[in-house]
């Protein structure tokens, strides 16, 4: 993925709610960002973040320290909230996968707008002619549909924010009678 996108997307969520006042968890993430951004990944390991994130000595022993991990989890929570709540709709997404240091980039697609409830619709054939079959599309936003009209079936589409459908040219074959 574009370095230059995945600082943006890092400034996004730095400047978010989610990580106001949240000193320790805004340079942890943007540590291993840019380490692994630099192509450093190899080099993020729990001591170097206790030593150069943290602040702890360089005599720093995971073993009787959990520091890193306890601060890793707080910033998988901080950044679970932003995502959830700012960053619901961002295409890029910055993750820290559980037990690494190192944060995966991911291209998010935009999915379709989620709908509360029931939605419910009504769809009349065009005029003189009959319904054979029909089927909305994966984006629901069309509907498509056969249509029997003078002994002809043909292929209709029509978009749902519309109440116009219109033919397929070269869709229409005889029904068998």
């Amino acid at each position: 993925m574009d370095a230059q996108r995945v600082r943006l997307q890092l400034d996004r969520i730095l400047a978010s709610a989610a990580f106001t006042d949240a000193g320790r968890a805004s340079n942890f993430l943007r540590f291993v960002v840019e380490r692994t951004l630099e192509g450093h990944d190899g080099e993020i390991k729990e001591w170097v973040i206790a030593v150069e994130v943290l602040g702890r000595a360089t005599s720093f022993d995971s073993k009787s320290d959990p520091i890193v991990r306890v601060e890793a989890g707080r910033l998988r929570d901080r950044l679970s909230s932003y995502y959830e709540a700012e960053g619901g709709e961002d295409s890029v997404l910055i993750s820290l996968p559980k037990g690494r240091y190192v944060p995966e980039f991911i291209e998010r697609r935009p999915h379709a707008a989620k709908h509360a409830g029931v939605m419910r619709l009504s769809v009349l054939p065009p005029e003189n002619t009959s319904f054979e079959s029909f089927a909305v599309s994966p984006d629901g936003r069309k509907l498509a549909f056969t249509a029997a009209l003078n002994g002809t079936l043909t292929l209709w589409v029509r978009s749902l924010d519309s109440l116009e459908a219109k033919p397929l040219a070269g869709t229409g074959f005889l029904c068998a009678e």
